[in-house]
């Protein structure tokens, strides 16, 4: 009783916080680019300095509305679990491929209003229904060897040897040295501009600004010890971006039971975040 007036109060909450956001956000206004400012600054179209509200809103509302979910499918599973003890497997592999279901659609709805997505370019994105029965083919895979042991332990390495190889290709994509074309973009520089002149004695706040913050302050150390060119910083910044990422493996890895499903989270963050298909690291 007291853990579902918990979650009841926990969704409550998150509903006013929800509307409360959404009122105040509603009433800010996005200022206009001064076009003539721009056009004298940069050979850049004008469109690329405009605001980004799709994203912005699709960020807030499903930061906010995860937890909500979670806890409102936790009461549904317990009400269905007290009420048919008898049949918890069923009605967990039934609510299983249901969820999975919808969350496919409702995914595969959201991607179609994006543009530059990950998914456009592949066969399962093109066809929503294979789509549902990969992933239905994969849980009962999942489903099915789980129950023996012997296979259980091989799959289980097979996952985090898996797991480790996105690892390192995250690690290796962004390695390069001065030669390469995309040194004097503007992205690179945005980033890497910083960390050289406080790295030359400069002070960030003072004599220079920083686009993404105060980072060179404390990666500036380490340079002092192993030197700085374009080389040694992108490998700094790759295990950096390898830990995080480890970091990531290694708590869905001690926190869920069935390694096959830390895999696939583990593997959905990685998709997302880095890799497309067919695969492209450039």
């Amino acid at each position: 009783m007291k853990r579902t007036v918990i979650a009841i109060s926990s969704i409550a909450v998150s509903i006013f916080i929800l509307i409360l956001i959404w009122v105040l956000l509603s009433t800010i206004k996005n200022p206009q680019p001064d076009a003539i400012i721009l056009n004298k600054l940069t050979f850049l179209p004008i469109d690329n300095f405009h605001p980004e509200p799709s994203e912005h809103w699709q960020y807030i509302i499903g930061t906010i509305s995860f937890p909500v979910i979670c806890a409102l499918s936790l009461l549904v599973i317990n009400n269905l679990i007290q009420k048919t003890k008898r049949s918890v497997k069923n009605i967990y592999l039934i609510f299983s491929f249901f969820t999975v279901f919808l969350l496919i659609i409702l995914a595969l709805v959201g991607l179609r209003n994006v543009q530059n997505n990950y998914l456009s370019p592949t066969i399962l994105f093109r066809s929503p229904f294979l789509a549902i029965i990969f992933s239905a083919v994969v849980l009962v895979f999942i489903y099915r060897f789980q129950k023996n042991k012997t296979l259980n332990r091989l799959h289980n390495i097979q996952y985090f040897l898996g797991g480790s190889c996105l690892i390192l290709l995250v690690c290796l994509e962004t390695i390069f040295n001065e030669s390469e074309p995309w040194v004097p973009n503007v992205h690179f520089i945005a980033y890497f501009d910083s960390v050289v002149q406080v790295f030359l004695g400069k002070t960030i706040l003072v004599d220079i600004n920083a686009q993404y913050g105060l980072y060179p302050l404390f990666l500036v150390p380490i340079f002092r010890i192993i030197g700085l060119n374009v080389f040694k910083f992108t490998i700094v910044m790759s295990i950096l971006k390898g830990t995080a990422f480890l970091s990531l493996l290694l708590l869905l890895w001690c926190s869920i039971k069935n390694k096959a499903i830390a895999f696939f989270g583990f593997a959905s963050i990685a998709f997302f975040f880095r890799l497309r298909i067919p695969i492209d690291i450039s």
